[in-house]
């Protein structure tokens, strides 16, 4: 399967956007005429700020737009995989949000309807690097794998130079990091992998420095909410997390750095696709293709603090500074996530056992 190339991509694909504008242009303009007469459609988002979000702004205009009913419901990748699992062709949900190496698998084993430029237009007009072969899914946002931290605990000048620095003593008892389960978990393994290796075959290395950093964990989160109240009140002062949801944080005020070694981060797609079986595939399709309007990507950034995947949408300086850049950016890895899909199931069965103990 071939994927996008991640953040350092062909973000100049605007070229072709003076062709398929008019492709597009009738696409939309025939979506723009629909009228969905109330028709309901579940749709999977990640919880907290990003479901609300979702459900106060984006789904709420999209309603009003086309006279549907888009009822947001929260739950992590791997819930969601589940759920669709055990649809037995009904699914749980009509369209999903989940990690890239997730929406691999569902897409393998047979649980996703393809998209099609004439029903999603949006799809060409997006940066090209967040399609996949076949078009069984689409990246609609990017994220990666950050160090918040508490300002009021932590000078800038102490903190850690790299990844294995977590290890430091200074950081004993002040340290979250994600549960296995969680995507940044697997992230965490990918780099501390790459960094020793030079490949992703065999996490030894990462396991073993994983466990010198075990000593100064306070707690796996499980939760983002979790994650940043304590991080907020000051009960930790470090946590491997989400850039996305720090960002969140940092723009609304609270105490909250993020901070990246220059060794570099690992970096996220986020997808989203329509469930295999929905009765709803034509409101899903629009639904999609609204996630990928401009407006909304370019909230999706400012507002939400991911990274958009449409090449003509401008973040606020404010915000983009909060993105890797220069050597941290540079070192960053981007990862086959069809690799990692393969083998993220055994990883995290060895990081629970080895490691953390959940």
């Amino acid at each position: 399967m071939k994927l996008g190339a991640g953040l350092h991509g062909k973000l100049g694909a605007m070229a072709f956007a003076g062709v398929t504008a008019l492709l597009s242009q009738t696409g939309l303009a025939a979506a723009q005429e629909m009228d969905f007469g109330g028709e309901e459609l579940l749709v999977q988002t990640y919880g907290g700020t990003l479901a609300s979000y979702f459900r106060d702004n984006f789904a709420a205009e999209f309603n009003e737009k086309y006279n549907a009913n888009v009822i947001v419901e929260e739950g992590l990748s791997t819930d969601t995989v589940a759920k669709l699992r055990a649809g037995s062709g009904l699914p749980h949900v009509d369209t999903f949000m989940v990690t890239m190496p997730w929406a691999i698998v569902l897409n393998a084993e047979g649980l996703t309807e393809p998209l099609s430029v004439e029903t999603v237009p949006n799809i060409e007009v997006i940066d090209q690097t967040a399609r996949v072969e076949g078009d069984g899914f689409v990246t609609y946002q990017r994220t990666s794998m950050t160090i918040a931290y508490n300002k009021n605990e932590v000078d800038p000048a102490d903190l850690p130079a790299t990844w294995e620095d977590l290890a430091d003593p200074k950081y004993a008892g002040k340290l979250t990091l994600p549960v296995p389960g969680n995507a940044h978990a697997v992230m965490l393994i990918a780099k501390l992998t790459q960094d020793a290796t030079g490949a992703l075959d065999d996490i030894t290395p990462a396991i073993e420095v994983l466990n010198t950093i075990a000593p100064n964990v306070q707690t796996y989160w499980t939760s983002f909410d979790q994650a940043f109240n304590l991080l907020n009140s000051g009960q930790s002062w470090l946590s491997v997390n989400s850039t996305d949801r720090t960002i969140d944080q940092i723009l609304k005020g609270a105490p909250i750095g993020t901070y990246f070694p220059e060794e570099g981060t690992t970096m996220m797609s986020n997808t989203i696709g329509i469930a295999k079986g929905t009765e709803h595939k034509e409101l899903a399709e629009a639904w999609i293709n609204f996630v990928l309007e401009a407006d909304v990507q370019e909230r999706i950034g400012n507002d939400l603090g991911f990274q958009p995947i449409r090449p003509d949408v401008v973040l606020k300086p404010e915000v983009a500074e909060l993105f890797p850049s220069g050597a941290a950016l540079e070192n960053s890895l981007f990862p086959d996530w069809g690799d990692i899909a393969n083998k993220q199931a055994e990883w995290i069965d060895i990081y629970t056992r080895q490691v953390s103990g959940n």
